[in-house]
């Protein structure tokens, strides 16, 4: 199971049974509150779980909610049906409000991410490019290169391949941030690399110096943006190569 779907579920899990235990907790203060406080109450808890867990964890609480509400709190009690117009639009906007939460949750969990991605990419890039800067020669930028495209596509591996060194014959990951295959994964964090592996060219230019085969991580996708940055770390070990013609 994928590792944010299993968060969200968990979050979920915790979410319905904290709605069920507080319906069932306001039990005895439901005449003194009224049935707006209890739902202002059950509120609070979906926001709590779809915050924490997503738009899963956001759509199971507020189901959750409701059961709760209608069993505990509706007239007729104790059963699961609603004899209340006021009743039925409270409930229904129970549930709306744990998927537009849910929704806003993902959306910032999103955003958050990308300027955590964003951030490490520049810092690749301001790494590697002072290196480049010095004029260090390949077998030192290597290194470096090849920590960076695993920490970047969070990699199982990354491997150079010389010309005339090459056995791969794996899908080519393009300068536009495409591969060529004919079946893709995607995860919520994007585009997964081909399962097999790609390769990522490395020149100068009309002249190649060679290849980088990347192992990727099964389940963890990738951003267009941080593609980019693996490409530009390739371009910055060619220069390397162009400068000094020797092999990694």
């Amino acid at each position: 199971m994928n590792a944010d779907v299993s968060r969200s579920l968990s979050y979920g899990l915790a979410g319905t049974a904290a709605a069920i235990g507080v319906g069932g907790l306001l039990v005895p203060v439901r005449d003194t509150i009224g049935n707006t406080n209890v739902a202002l109450v059950l509120v609070v808890v979906i926001v709590a779980a779809a915050a924490l867990g997503g738009r899963l964890a956001g759509a199971m609480t507020a189901a959750a909610a409701c059961l709760s509400f209608n069993f505990f709190h509706t007239r007729p009690l104790y059963t699961l049906r609603v004899h209340s117009d006021n009743d039925i639009w409270t409930i229904a906007l129970l549930f709306i409000i744990g998927l537009a939460v849910g929704e806003v949750a993902v959306f910032a969990r999103s955003n958050r991410t990308r300027a955590i991605i964003d951030r490490g990419g520049l810092a690749h890039l301001e790494a590697i490019g002072a290196m480049v800067a010095e004029d260090l020669p390949p077998d030192a930028v290597w290194p470096a290169v090849k920590a960076a495209l695993v920490d970047e596509l969070r990699l199982l591996d990354a491997t150079f391949e010389p010309d005339g060194q090459t056995a791969s014959r794996l899908p080519v990951l393009e300068r536009n941030g495409s591969v060529a295959v004919s079946v893709m994964y995607w995860t919520q964090e994007g585009m997964e690399l081909p399962r097999d592996g790609v390769l990522l060219p490395v020149g100068a230019g009309v002249r190649s110096f060679g290849q980088i085969a990347l192992k990727p991580a099964p389940g963890r996708g990738t951003t267009p943006d941080q593609r980019r940055v693996a490409i530009a770390l390739a371009d910055l070990l060619a220069v390397t190569h162009d400068r000094h013609p020797v092999h990694c």
